[in-house]
């Protein structure tokens, strides 16, 4: 049987100890969490890349549970602004050294968290994985995706056992 309190009191501890490291501005690299029970079935891990100094608090995270693999862009001061032929989407640009590519996530509900679709996942985890840094840009605002710690945290979350949800087409 489940203990849902102690369940609980582990994502609460988990809530306090991501809010203190991501007021921490010293070292911007990626930074593994994790939560894991007795059932593979709520266990939850995260990769999670602070805000640089960007007045609109850019963060960029990379969660693994029972829904597989998601990467979002949150905006902490900001709502995301939505395209003219798709409002359920809105435009970030990804600038790398020799190109730019364009992406539209999904805008979540508040409009302050962007769900990348699997394919733009995969491709944002591929480029990072291949040592190949870039900066998205999102309106006037910007973060720079660093390389350091990356690969390390990136094999921590898939070595992770999570049941997942059967895939759903």
């Amino acid at each position: 049987m489940i203990n849902y309190f102690h369940l609980a009191q582990k994502i609460m501890f988990f809530c306090a100890i991501f809010n203190l490291s991501s007021c921490s501005q010293a070292s911007r690299q990626w930074q593994y969490h994790s939560v894991l029970t007795d059932s593979p079935r709520f266990n939850f891990g995260r990769l999670f890349l602070p805000a640089n100094s960007d007045p609109a608090r850019l963060t960029m995270e990379i969660m693994k549970g029972r829904s597989g693999i998601r990467l979002y862009l949150n905006i902490l001061f900001l709502q995301a602004p939505p395209c003219k032929e798709d409002p359920t989407l809105t435009k970030v640009d990804l600038f790398f050294e020799d190109k730019i590519i364009s992406l539209y996530p999904q805008i979540l509900q508040g409009g302050q968290k962007l769900l990348f679709s699997s394919n733009d996942t995969n491709f944002i985890i591929q480029t990072l994985l291949d040592n190949l840094p870039f900066t998205i840009k999102f309106g006037r605002h910007e973060i720079y995706i660093p390389l350091e710690n990356f690969s390390k945290s990136y094999n921590k979350l898939m070595s992770l056992t999570v049941e997942t949800y059967p895939p759903t087409y």
